[in-house]
């Protein structure tokens, strides 16, 4: 394979992958709550300088299985079981070396390349490079409104490759067996192509648009897996317990290291070669043909709408100081929308005079019903 990635020394990832703890603020849940980040987020900063990495640990979503849609019961079984390692594994290979590596390249104002460009060829051509960033020009410049998902969908892959690997597995973790390591890179796997399926809540069928880049990168993941074929993964759709329509996404756990880790790996390659010598029309054709939405995921999309559950509260609990301000006290409220209430009148009983002028303050951000 041919990534131009920087090289890394496990010491180098456990250096610059930090476990934190996120200070955040009751509320229903979005997609504005990230499980890592990668900063500082701009290319030139991350490959001249450097860059770290935050795992949030206490923004992992808490697996219940009734919440676990498109999958058997073995699989349910398995992720509610492995579910926060696969996360942490997905997050830190996503930001660390994904996010984290690749690239660019560019002229640079004293108009020298920042390449060889006698020793680096393009790798699906054979021939030079012809193609790079200008002075001044960045990757989301030159890629525009695709630039997001696309780069999203190349830090994914970058998990899902590289999680194939033993060293990955070493570094992350070192306690796990053998058997608890396959299982934990299959959930990887299954959790990404079926966060592609759900995905497609967030597809606009009326301009043919994706509004969610996460979403749009995972769905072109499940396309790729889809399309390894000898049978890697299947979507059918089945008959629920209900009797309405319901979907079941099902992947050959044994082929992942064979037939996924090609499939996975060519589409890597490629979105990482494509972004690297800034070749937009190869890059663009590439993401919106995987991007297409056809009558049958339409289909599947109508079916997600259907069975689509209320999204997660999110809500912080507090601490107080007690006795001779010696001790502390975790203070818990109800994970319900009561407790948000409550853990906002604790949380700003010092600070704030009157809670209902500070919520009229955002509440128009917010949709409610009169």
């Amino acid at each position: 394979q041919f990534f131009f990635f920087k090289q890394k020394t496990a010491y180098e990832m456990l250096r610059s992958l930090v476990g934190s703890e996120m200070c955040i603020r009751d509320r229903q849940s979005t997609w504005g709550t990230p499980l890592g980040i990668n900063i500082p987020n701009y290319d030139d900063i991350r490959q001249d300088e450097g860059y770290k990495n935050v795992s949030l640990g206490n923004v992992f979503p808490i697996p219940a299985k009734g919440n676990m849609l498109f999958l058997s019961e073995n699989d349910q079984e398995l992720m509610f079981t492995h579910q926060k390692t696969s996360l942490f594994l997905k997050v830190a290979l996503h930001e660390l070396l994904g996010h984290g590596t690749g690239k660019l390249f560019q002229k640079l104002p004293n108009g020298e390349l920042n390449f060889n460009r006698n020793a680096v060829k393009n790798p699906f051509t054979g021939e030079e490079i012809n193609t790079f960033y200008d002075v001044n020009q960045t990757w989301n410049s030159k890629f525009g409104k695709i630039s997001d998902g696309y780069e999203e969908c190349r830090a994914e892959c970058v998990a899902l490759y590289l999680g194939c690997y033993d060293e990955s597995m070493d570094v992350l973790f070192p306690e796990l067996s053998k058997q608890d390591r396959e299982e934990v890179l299959y959930m990887t796997w299954l959790e990404m192509c079926c966060a592609g399926i759900k995905g497609l809540e967030f597809y606009s069928p009326d301009s043919k648009s994706w509004k969610q880049a996460h979403m749009n990168a995972r769905y072109c993941i499940l396309r790729v897996c889809l399309e390894a074929g000898d049978d890697f993964t299947k979507v059918e759709v089945t008959t629920g317990q209900d009797g309405k329509p319901d979907i079941l996404l099902t992947m050959d756990r044994t082929k992942i290291q064979t037939t996924g880790k090609k499939a996975i790996g060519d589409f890597l390659q490629k979105l990482h070669v494509y972004k690297s010598i800034s070749d937009v029309e190869a890059g663009s054709k590439m993401w919106n043909s995987y991007s297409e939405v056809d009558d049958l995921m339409t289909n599947l999309r109508s079916i997600v709408l259907a069975r689509k559950l209320p999204r997660r509260i999110e809500l912080q609990h507090d601490m107080e100081l007690v006795g001779d301000r010696e001790d502390v006290k975790y203070v818990t409220f109800p994970v319900s929308f009561e407790g948000i209430i409550q853990s906002h009148l604790y949380h700003y009983r010092n600070s704030v005079d009157n809670v209902f002028d500070y919520w009229i303050k955002d509440y128009q951000r917010f949709r409610i019903k009169e």
